[in-house]
């Protein structure tokens, strides 16, 4: 009996050392530099060759991108119910990305955070802050499988050009061919005719046979890197470097330097020095925890506005005076609605032209009155009238919701 008592025990606590493993928090993995991620970083030039990632546990779609020196993971926020995802995955063993936990930028429905530790030679999709969109562009969403291309078919009611400084925005394209759009939900939308990620898609109008879809567009802010000193900014062993080197200008492919002689030089990020590379990741970090942290505090003050309306709305529809005022307005429109009929019924009276041009052209109705006043009196007062029954009950139902 003794022996089966000691068996149990060691089972309870070989099990209990199981669970405690369990719940051991997996430790977060050391940053690489950026230097030894630009050794290990190769643009794509074409998207077609792009492969897309997966997030933890397989769930979701993701990519990454060149944002300046540092690469971001982008992926939606709908498709891990708002979590944050700590890796994204290629098919390839050695694809695996850890995600920063605080170089983060979010979106409505999309999240970039920077990639802090590669396990092996990536690739990355170029993207640039500033960009303009316009209906009929050439665009394609970058599947699993194959490149779908597709139109900008959809900009906005009045607008036909979207610019990325106005913010983000949801934008509709249609298909050239039917496509599944199913694990499609946080693929990169991109400019054919630059190559670069403009957007994240995160609908279509049939999970199996899309001819539509939609996509929120990628405003990560333009990047600011102020001339900094942190000595020579090439490598050791660059050619003309020197310890004067200064910092003119910034951009996706790398640095403009401002060499001892007064010349101009472009460095790629893979030839500054560490202490350079890190420097520039220290103020665009920064620089974007900035603008995520406005970002976020604007969405807040955005949704407290929206309950603020609601609730005075709530409040108008519940005042015993609301009722008389929409009354008042409803009584206003059906008099404008009866009153024009008789205004029409006399211009077409006086002449087909005129009861045409009254029906096209926007205020003739007015012109009309004064013209044949004598034929249309009784009716133009009763129109009148019933204009100012309405602009009373507006204003009346105006002064309500202020005072609410």
């Amino acid at each position: 009996m003794k022996w089966l008592l000691n068996v149990l025990a060691g089972l309870l606590l070989f099990g209990g050392s199981l669970v405690a493993q369990e719940e051991a928090p997996v430790p977060a993995p050391a940053a690489q530099s950026l230097v030894d991620l630009h050794a290990l970083a190769q643009r794509v030039e074409n998207p077609k060759e792009y492969a897309l990632l997966f997030g933890d546990g397989l769930q979701g779609s993701g990519f990454i991108i060149s944002y300046g020196p540092l690469f971001m993971g982008v992926a939606s926020l709908h498709q891990f119910d708002g979590e944050v995802p700590q890796w994204l995955f290629g098919i390839e063993d050695d694809e695996e990305f850890a995600l920063s936990q605080d170089v983060v930028f979010q979106q409505a429905d999309i999240q970039a955070r920077e990639i802090s530790r590669a396990g092996g030679p990536f690739s990355y999709l170029p993207y640039e802050p500033e960009f303009t969109l316009e209906e009929g562009d050439r665009l394609a969403v970058v599947g699993h499988d194959k490149l779908i291309r597709c139109t900008l078919s959809f900009v906005g009611i009045t607008v036909e050009t979207y610019r990325s400084p106005e913010g983000p925005k949801d934008l509709g394209f249609d298909a050239a061919s039917p496509f599944r759009a199913a694990g499609l939900s946080g693929a990169p939308v991109v400019l054919m005719s630059t190559g670069q990620v403009v957007g994240v898609m995160h609908s279509a109008d049939d999970p199996e046979a899309a001819e539509t879809g939609w996509f929120e567009t990628l405003c990560l802010p333009p990047y600011v890197v102020e001339n900094a000193e942190p000595g020579n900014w090439l490598r050791a062993g660059e050619p003309s470097a020197t310890a004067k080197d200064r910092l003119r200008s910034a951009n996706q492919e790398g640095v403009v330097l401002e060499r001892e002689d007064g010349k101009t030089e472009h460095a790629p990020y893979g030839t500054l020095s560490a202490v350079a590379l890190n420097g520039m990741g220290i103020q665009l970090r920064a620089f974007l925890q900035e603008q995520g942290e406005s970002l976020a505090a604007k969405k807040v003050e955005e949704e407290a506005e929206r309950m603020e309306r609601r609730e005075k709305l709530d409040t108008l529809t519940s005042r015993p005076q609301f009722l008389p005022a929409m009354l008042l307005i409803l009584v206003g429109i059906l008099a404008i609605f009866v009153s024009s009929i008789g205004l029409l019924v006399k211009a077409f009276m006086k002449s087909a032209l005129w009861g045409i041009g009254v029906v096209l052209v926007p205020f003739l109705i007015f012109v009309y009155i004064v013209a044949d006043w004598k034929r249309c009196w009784g009716w133009a007062i009763f129109f009148l009238c019933s204009v100012v029954l309405t602009v009373a009950g507006w204003a009346y139902l105006g002064m309500l919701y202020e005072a609410t």
